[in-house]
């Protein structure tokens, strides 16, 4: 989808005052603002971005500023899922693209370093795991996985299904091996980094 079909699903009429503003002083503020106005569902955000979903779609956006280096941060992560959709554990992205003349000084948190880049992916609209026991992370733990070797971060100690599964994954399946090793050096998998599409599993932002 081209930039300015984006921001017309978003502000409707192009003479609009707010798409006007919009073109002058773009940042996820603005956006998310806008949508909820023209009654958008917001689905939350992140450190540097905010997924929004269309009232008449099947999809959300995810806005997100970045400094759009290849190899680094969400941005990286949505260009290598792009190109690896037969893989079952990335999310349904379109590869990213840039809005110009952005601003990213509307921060969510001012204490990260600001960008001039704000983009947008198209993204399939998944669902949340009921806590860190969800039976569904059950069919991601092998049979030959030893359940003893888990560990967990968790302050509690408790370890969970879905401690299990993620080191499970780890040892037996090659198409999760795929993000992890790409997301080797910058990897920060939570709880919140991770969704389900029906009963499969979705790595949806595995970087730091």
């Amino acid at each position: 989808m081209r930039v300015n079909e984006f921001l017309l699903e978003l502000t409707g009429y192009k003479n609009q005052k707010e798409y006007i503003s919009l073109n002058k002083n773009y940042s996820i503020l603005t956006f998310v603002r806008l949508a909820k106005e023209k009654g958008w569902t917001f689905y939350g955000r992140g450190a540097n971005g905010a997924v929004l979903k269309h009232p008449g779609k099947n999809w959300a956006y995810k806005i997100f500023s970045e400094h759009g280096e290849e190899g680094s941060g969400y941005y990286g992560y949505a260009v290598w899922a792009s190109k690896n959709q037969q893989n079952p554990f990335v999310p349904r992205v379109t590869k990213p693209v840039k809005i110009p003349g952005t601003t990213h000084r509307d921060t969510w948190w001012p204490r990260f370093q600001p960008s001039n880049d704000l983009y947008f992916v198209r993204i399939e609209i998944l669902s949340p795991p009921n806590g860190k026991n969800d039976p569904r992370f059950e069919k991601y733990i092998d049979k030959r996985y030893d359940r003893n070797k888990t560990e967990t971060d968790d302050d509690d100690g408790e370890i969970t299904l879905y401690d299990h599964a993620i080191a499970s994954l780890w040892y037996f399946n090659k198409d999760y091996k795929e993000v992890w090793n790409f997301a080797e050096h910058q990897l920060d998998l939570g709880i919140n980094n991770v969704m389900f599409r029906g009963n499969q599993l979705v790595i949806t932002d595995p970087m730091a």
